[in-house]
């Protein structure tokens, strides 16, 4: 195959009744149950499901689902698997970078096929991405717990019908409760790749082999489980690195259960808000930039293709072009 220059993009298969989907771990291990419903809902839709070893937990290494070695041969696997028409991940955690440097992209070129996943997946999604150009899946996973049932059943339903229909383009499917808005007077309209997905992630790539281009992109973040300074680092950490200075524009999701951090000088002070921080670190740039939607670690989780072509007229999102042949 010949070499990808930078304007030409894969595209995967559409799914359609009847396909295989594998299901992966190559971060964090889950309970063997934890998929349970979800795999039952994909069944309940007409698709087989085919579970790679890292799934079952029996291999799990601390905070990692198995070895790098196992984890890596899994997802050459499930990209050479002629069975196999898409590739969910069970869930995030903690280390898909640990891999990225032994995954084959020639292969993964040859064999294009939907990578969906949110989380920790983003550093596989963006190392794809960079090597391949291959549009991959910021989605749901599988794993639908009884407490947050039916807003994983929207999530996942909407991303099948993303991953089956998506051939031409499409506004992104919202649930009714979400509310985006535009942050501050960051207004406008443009057109442009969108690349992101969860905020450490984006910043654990910088300054390496794998670190996307976010020049003239749509950048879209998240993050969860942080503390207010943590998340205003991670921001100017891509700041210092130039990443937000050439932007086309942001979309941002939601930062969920942030934690106090015991960085302020007197026990009466209060941490920033979450807007506080976007706005000042926003401040320098005119780019249109939406704010309040839910996908990865949200309320929701939307989907969203990663290189995708899109437009952002704030506060709302069109793709414009096919995601899937």
């Amino acid at each position: 195959m010949a070499k990808l220059s930078e304007y030409e993009i894969l595209k995967p298969q559409r799914l359609v009744e009847g396909d295989t989907i594998g299901i992966i771990s190559p971060s964090s291990a889950l309970r063997p149950d934890s998929t349970k419903r979800g795999i039952n809902f994909l069944e309940s839709l007409g698709f087989k499901i085919k579970l790679g070893k890292t799934v079952t937990n029996v291999f799990s290494r601390g905070f990692i689902s198995a070895s790098d070695q196992m984890r890596a041969d899994e997802v050459m696997e499930f990209f050479e698997d002629k069975e196999v028409k898409a590739i969910f991940t069970s869930t995030g955690g903690y280390g898909s970078t640990r891999i990225l440097d032994m995954l084959d992209y020639e292969v993964i070129k040859n064999n294009p096929k939907i990578l969906m996943g949110f989380s920790d997946t983003t550093g596989l999604q963006l190392a794809i991405w960079k090597k391949c150009r291959l549009i991959t899946f910021s989605g749901p996973t599988p794993e639908m717990t009884q407490s947050n049932y039916d807003n994983d059943k929207w999530s996942l339903a909407n991303a099948i019908k993303i991953l089956s229909e998506g051939t031409d383009s499409f506004q992104l499917p919202m649930p009714k409760t979400m509310l985006p808005r535009t942050l501050g007077n960051h207004d406008g309209a443009v057109t442009a790749r969108l690349l992101g997905g969860n905020l450490t992630m984006i910043c654990g790539l910088l300054g390496t082999d794998y670190d996307p281009p976010l020049k003239d992109a749509i950048l879209f973040m998240e993050e969860v489980n942080e503390s207010a300074y943590k998340i205003e680092m991670l921001l100017q950490h891509l700041k210092l690195a130039y990443k937000l200075d050439y932007l086309a524009g942001a979309i941002i999701g939601d930062f969920s259960n942030i934690e106090s951090s015991g960085k302020s000088n007197r026990p009466s002070d209060s941490d920033p808000s979450i807007d506080e921080i976007l706005l000042q670190k926003f401040s320098p740039y005119r780019y249109p930039i939406a704010y309040g939607y839910n996908f990865s670690h949200g309320k929701f989780c939307m989907t969203i293709p990663q290189g995708a072509k899109a437009a952002l007229t704030t506060p709302l999102v069109e793709i414009v072009e096919g995601v899937v042949v």
